[in-house]
């Protein structure tokens, strides 16, 4: 099992560093400050590297929610978030793509997931989702929640 983790985490590093492109004037700052590892992946989840979309685009979405799937989150948690990252461009541009990793409930399970920054990617995702695609049902919800969080005085409910 740990050979089999340990092959997955080699393939998503081999992948992730070949599709990498460093932002040098931002990543200084980051590095400067609280930012300790200066890995690809860390420098990506700090806004100090974007990924060559043409070539991510070249790799179908299932290699990314394979390792997904099979990363431990305990062990690799930012490895996981910025696979679910890619997974998410990969299924906005694409309902193919979104039917792949198993369409709009994929993303629905990972609300629960354990690690917060999975469910929050996961939510903005499906927020972003109905937005797009109902936006009267959009509305209706938004409307229903700023209500609820006027009625109870809630601001950390419009927060989130």
């Amino acid at each position: 099992q740990d050979l089999h983790e340990a092959n997955q985490l080699n393939l998503f590093y081999t992948v992730f560093d070949l599709c990498c492109i460093l932002l040098p004037c931002r990543c200084t700052a980051a590095i400067g400050s609280a930012l300790l590892d200066d890995s690809p992946h860390m420098l990506f989840l700090h806004q100090c590297a974007v990924l060559d979309m043409e070539l991510i685009s070249q790799l179908k979405v299932t290699i990314f929610h394979h390792l997904f799937i099979h990363i431990s989150g305990r062990n690799n948690p930012t490895v996981l978030e910025v696979l679910l990252l890619i997974m998410i461009k990969k299924c906005s541009l694409s309902p193919t793509e979104l039917d792949a990793v198993g369409g709009v409930g994929f993303f629905t399970n990972l609300l629960a997931h354990l690690n917060p920054n999975i469910a929050y990617h996961s939510s903005r995702f499906l927020i972003n989702m109905l937005e797009k695609e109902k936006p009267e049902e959009f509305n209706e919800v938004m409307t229903r929640l700023f209500y609820k969080a006027q009625q109870t005085n809630d601001a950390k409910l419009l927060s989130n």
